[in-house]
């Protein structure tokens, strides 16, 4: 005979269900939300194109800045997708968090065009995905279009050079995901002079960048510090990392955190970056 189900077995839930129903917590306050300034990302723009002109003064007119940002990533044997981490320098130069994204930067104007998927109608019913009027309303750039209209775009602007974010990160030792569309053979695509130029102006922040930075360090700190305050004997590490994860969350609405938090109890508290 086949026992199809393990008998059930009793477990102690942590709280009542009963009580969460009727009582009223006090861990949620309205808030308003840190405003990114989007005009830091033109900024930056603006100072990669100056420092790229200067370190490579013989770069010919009508050049263009080709990059692609982080892909969606699918769960194994599931259909949903990882929470999206933006490709950094991407971020860095338009301030999409959006994936499946590509971007120009034309190296003359300045001008910065955003390219997306085109969402099927029936999609946007159950997906939170954008169209190009999204990225024209919320973020700091000047056009936006469909991926579809890439290749005619680029054809249309008869670039001299597309140059690409191609390098290898010296901690993780990463490649970084550059565009691989079989027409980009039909161009000069410069894969050598970007990537360093791109990592050196990164290296130095402007003022806003400064001011989001601090107010991120500070809602770490401040979580950190409220693990501390709620340490007593029987709270687990997971409880601990629970409630920083929470509070980084609803201070800043991202889903993602600076850091994450180490929290080792006991002999765990000796090894450096435990998780």
């Amino acid at each position: 005979k086949i026992q199809r189900y393990p008998p059930k077995k009793k477990y102690t839930c942590l709280i009542n269900p009963l009580t969460i129903m009727n009582t009223v917590e006090n861990l949620l306050q309205p808030h308003e939300p840190y405003n990114v300034d989007k005009s830091m990302h033109k900024d930056n723009r603006a100072t990669l194109i100056k420092n790229f002109k200067s370190q490579f003064p013989d770069t010919p007119s009508n050049s263009i800045i080709l990059l692609k940002g982080d892909v969606t990533h699918h769960v194994h044997d599931g259909d949903i997708e990882l929470l999206p981490n933006q490709e950094a320098s991407f971020w860095y130069l338009f301030g999409v968090e959006d994936c499946d994204l590509y971007g120009i930067i034309e190296l003359d104007t300045g001008k910065a065009t955003v390219f997306c998927p085109k969402i099927p109608d029936e999609v946007s019913l159950w997906m939170n995905l954008h169209d190009t009027d999204y990225f024209k309303k919320n973020y700091c750039i000047d056009d936006a279009r469909y991926t579809e209209e890439l290749e005619t775009y680029i054809k249309d602007l008869k670039p001299s050079t597309i140059f690409v974010n191609n390098g290898t990160d010296t901690d993780s030792g990463l490649k970084t995901d550059i565009p691989t569309f079989e027409w980009l053979s039909n161009y000069k695509v410069d894969k050598d002079n970007l990537y360093l130029c791109l990592m050196e102006t990164r290296v130095y922040k402007s003022d806003k960048e400064r001011a989001l930075m601090d107010y991120i360090g500070d809602v770490s700190s401040q979580g950190h510090i409220r693990m501390m305050q709620n340490v007593k004997p029987g709270i687990r590490e997971y409880q601990l990392d629970a409630l920083y994860k929470f509070h980084c969350y609803s201070a800043t609405g991202s889903g993602l955190v600076a850091y994450d938090g180490i929290v080792g109890a006991g002999r765990n508290a000796a090894t450096l970056h435990y998780q």
